[in-house]
């Protein structure tokens, strides 16, 4: 599902920006090995204006696809991520089907995605299926329960209304496909998580 004109100016606002370098990197970085990122294959679903594939260029990764359903989303995606060092693909995508072959990408970056999209499991098993063994999930997002009891997320904001999940269910789901769940953090109780996955196996060669 689309973001609406207000979840666009949201995404882009200084809040959001606020949340992901206060709160949500730091995470991510005391969950993943820095090391995971150098010279790796990094796929962000939902990239919005491309903050996280930003983050993950800085921290050495080689290649990095960005993709989003909303053209002006990839379109702000690909300005910011223009001129930066590593490879970098910004195209249209859904979650739920990158176009990307079998376990070819070492890190996959979901933040604020899955709550939009109907078929989040179906995107859960298409994320599983394209990492590598060894390769790392990390994930940020809402709760059924955030969405349905704020004023704000069920007049203004646009959200599929059924078959939505809470921590338990979306961690469950990534084990169904053989992920490995190393952590889970909630940032506010029952509401907004975090965490990271792997899948199981020898990790691939890292460039030195």
């Amino acid at each position: 599902m689309l973001m609406n004109r207000v979840e666009r100016l949201e995404v882009r606002s200084r809040l959001r920006t606020h949340r992901l370098h206060r709160r949500v990197f730091p995470a991510f970085e005391r969950l993943a090995d820095p090391a995971a990122f150098r010279g790796c294959t990094v796929l962000e679903v939902g990239c919005g204006p491309g903050r996280a594939a930003e983050w993950a260029l800085g921290r050495g990764a080689g290649r990095v696809v960005a993709i989003d359903a909303d053209p002006r989303m990839v379109a702000l995606a690909a300005r910011r991520l223009r001129g930066t060092p590593g490879g970098v693909r910004v195209e249209l995508g859904e979650a739920s089907d990158t176009g990307l072959a079998d376990a070819t990408v070492d890190v996959a970056l979901e933040l604020q995605v899955l709550h939009h999209v109907t078929h989040w499991q179906a995107a859960i098993d298409e994320l599983a299926r394209v990492l590598r063994p060894g390769g790392s999930l990390l994930f940020e997002d809402s709760t059924a329960e955030a969405l349905s009891e704020q004023w704000w997320s069920r007049t203004v904001l646009t959200h599929p209304r059924d078959n939505r999940f809470s921590t338990e269910q979306f961690t469950d789901q990534l084990q169904s496909t053989g992920l490995v769940v190393d952590a889970v953090e909630q940032l506010v109780p029952g509401r907004w998580f975090l965490g990271a996955a792997h899948r199981p196996g020898p990790p691939a060669p890292r460039p030195t």
